[in-house]
């Protein structure tokens, strides 16, 4: 009891004489429950919390994805549209009897542009226009 009463002092009893403590297990009882149904709220409400989150960062990483697909579709068709600017260039270059080095080569590996293996580039370079 002595060490019951300096948490839950509203749990303990003292004799008529006041020399002797007692628990009220009843009273020890209520407070207990109490404290185990708040305990109980705060585990609900941070349950609900941590589902949102997990909600949220779903559809975070959704659009995270969808990002990604749409700047390697973007990179892609870039590349192409670079390649194919390069091949007319070198034909009009061709055409008036002037030669360059295609550059292809040097920007398709200094590019820093990584294709997945599900997206891999066509033989020769990037897809064709």
């Amino acid at each position: 009891a002595q060490d019951v009463l300096q948490t839950l002092p509203q749990v303990i009893r003292r004799s008529p004489t006041g020399k002797t403590l007692g628990i009220a297990y009843q009273d020890l009882i209520a407070v207990l429950a109490a404290a185990l149904q708040s305990l109980q709220r705060r585990l609900e409400v941070a349950s609900a919390d941590s589902r949102e989150m997990r909600s949220r960062l779903g559809a975070v990483e959704v659009s995270l994805h969808t990002m990604e697909d749409s700047l390697l579709k973007s990179t892609v068709a870039m590349h192409a549209r670079l390649d194919g600017l390069e091949r007319l260039i070198l034909r009009r270059l061709s055409d008036h009897g002037q030669t360059a080095a295609p550059l292809s080569e040097a920007r398709g590996a200094s590019s820093g542009v990584r294709i997945p293996p599900e997206h891999p580039p066509e033989v020769g370079g990037w897809p064709s226009v």
